[in-house]
């Protein structure tokens, strides 16, 4: 179940991208207008997809508690900061367990009490037993949050690409009238002229 939302967000954009571009080779009217549509409406259902995968692995997922020692600490720092990390239990497995949370708190060697999410092992609370920092504690969310904003935005691109092609519908397709010629005249003014030469000669 973890795999299913990034696969086919993975999918879904590329066959979004691939539509993006066969719609730029187009030229203006009601097809191109169609095939943009389709492309815009990929991209959201893409982001649709894997936020209802995530929502339904999260609201589904068993959450485990257990206690034992970090180790394996790796930290991302910046806009998107992380921090991911085992811990070994008195069972002596490592269970793998992701956070927001990147500041010093957290190091290895400590004991600690967690209670995660088993999907994507989202941390949703961490106290620490022992060391300089016992007793400090960490509460997250399980990702509904984000899930639901993936949801949304998807949704409102394909709104939003639905309303534009019934607004405008990529101008309608510049056809020739059989009446005119290309060069822009017609033959009944090129005879008024031809007359008009005659009389003044």
């Amino acid at each position: 179940m973890e795999y299913v939302g990034p696969i086919a967000f993975a999918v879904l954009l590329v066959a979004a991208a691939g539509v993006a571009i066969y719609s730029s080779r187009l030229s203006n009217g009601p097809v191109k207008g169609r095939t943009r549509f389709l492309a815009v409406s990929l991209f959201g259902t893409a982001f649709c997809a894997i936020g209802l995968a995530n929502l339904i692995g999260i609201h589904t997922s068993v959450r485990s508690s257990f206690t034992g020692t970090i180790g394996g600490l790796r930290q991302s720092h910046g806009k998107n900061s992380s921090s991911s990390f085992y811990v070994l239990g008195a069972d002596r497995k490592w269970r793998n367990v992701n956070c927001d949370y990147s500041g010093d708190h957290l190091t290895d060697g400590e004991t600690v009490k967690v209670r995660v999410v088993n999907f994507h092992s989202t941390l949703l609370h961490l106290t620490i037993l022992d060391g300089i920092y016992s007793g400090w504690s960490l509460t997250e969310g399980d990702g509904t949050v984000g899930s639901t904003f993936a949801v949304g935005s998807g949704l409102f691109l394909i709104l939003a690409a639905r309303a534009k092609l019934r607004r405008d519908p990529q101008d309608e397709e510049v056809t020739q009238d059989p009446r005119v010629p290309l060069t822009g005249v017609d033959d009944a003014s090129l005879l008024h002229l031809s007359k008009s030469e005659e009389d003044t000669a």
